[in-house]
């Protein structure tokens, strides 16, 4: 009952925004207001409020949120925490804001924040299409707004990225992936364009990609704004490049650790992996020392009949060879943390 309550209150708060923002449309009654801040902007106007701030020469962030949000967020994915100062042109009229970066120019109308985005040449990349949309929800205690923006791409782009999906498309054009971490499925909601630009959509909630005829569009069930950052470069390594420096960049590791990994949910005996790491040995594979063969097993019942606890050391005896190359085993107790109990021996 109360959580129904709480639901239909912020319906017409919402209702109430949306009328507001429609009569003030109408008769001119209020004026946008702009705020400068560092490296961008902040716009109010009758319905919702935008922040768009450079963190670099070709990366800006678009924040909005309506009334009920707040443009406050930790996020979990931008590591990136100082900003440097970037030289930002910022023009005005009585309808438009054109914020010019060396790399990047944002036209946003001052009717109701839509954005488009240009590169330094001039030439349109990507545009948003329509109002974001903010709808109240409360999830027992917990309340916020389900969230979309929609964008208009050409028709003779791809989009790829998102993450590792496991449908077989590499080109998410006319489609709609459902952004959820399970088994086998690793989200990462950014993408990127064969326009040479990039969008990372910073939310954590289910969220939805979808490419129709009508636009493109990226929804989360539950925040408290819109949060994205929008990367433009020379080349789609470039766009990558600037999503590194949002997140951080991760060193690739030796050569060794990008050799074969056999893995299975489980063996069922001592013996068969013992089999598995003999015969790798007959093969002579890996064939150099520089690449590391893996086996690792989700499930193996140590100290149950099936595996004795010194099951690493007898792989190293058994396959002991005078060929030197990598073998690593990787053994999980049944029924304990993975974290706190895995036995990973190269031998």
């Amino acid at each position: 009952m109360r959580r129904t309550f709480l639901q239909a209150c912020l319906a017409v708060e919402l209702l109430i925004c949306q009328n507001a923002f429609s009569l003030e449309s109408r008769t001119g009654s209020q004026s946008p207001l702009i705020k400068e801040i560092k490296n961008g902007i902040e716009l109010t106007t009758g319905k919702m409020n935008l922040r768009v701030q450079f963190y670099d020469a070709n990366i800006v962030r678009v924040l909005k949120w309506c009334k009920g949000g707040s443009p406050e967020k930790l996020s979990l994915s931008v590591t990136m925490k100082r900003i440097p100062v970037i030289a930002i042109d910022v023009e005005k009229n009585d309808s438009m804001l054109v914020l010019s970066s060396p790399n990047l120019k944002i036209r946003i109308s001052m009717m109701n924040g839509d954005i488009k985005y240009y590169d330094r040449a001039g030439r349109s990349v990507l545009d948003e299409k329509g109002d974001p949309t903010f709808f109240p929800l409360a999830y027992g205690s917990d309340s916020g707004f389900s969230i979309q923006q929609d964008f208009k791409l050409t028709g003779d782009e791809g989009v790829y990225g998102l993450g590792q999906n496991q449908d077989g498309y590499f080109n998410y054009r006319g489609r709609r992936e459902v952004l959820v971490q399970s088994n086998t499925n690793a989200v990462v909601p950014f993408l990127v364009s064969t326009k040479n630009y990039g969008i990372l959509w910073d939310n954590y909630s289910k969220t939805i990609f979808e490419d129709d005829s009508i636009c493109t569009s990226l929804w989360s069930d539950i925040g408290n704004n819109i949060d994205y950052y929008f990367i433009v470069g020379n080349n789609m390594d470039e766009v990558v490049a600037g999503y590194r420096e949002l997140t951080g960049r991760a060193p690739l590791y030796g050569k060794w650790a990008y050799g074969y990994w056999q893995s299975k949910e489980h063996y069922k005996t001592q013996a068969e992996v013992l089999s598995v790491a003999e015969k790798y040995r007959q093969l002579k594979c890996p064939s150099t020392t520089s690449c590391r063969i893996g086996i690792i097993g989700m499930e193996m019942r140590i100290g149950e009949g099936c595996f004795s606890t010194g099951l690493c050391t007898l792989i190293r005896e058994r396959c002991a060879t005078s060929f030197t190359s990598c073998i690593s085993i990787s053994c999980f107790p049944s029924g304990q943390r993975l974290d706190r109990r895995r036995q990973s021996t190269p031998i």
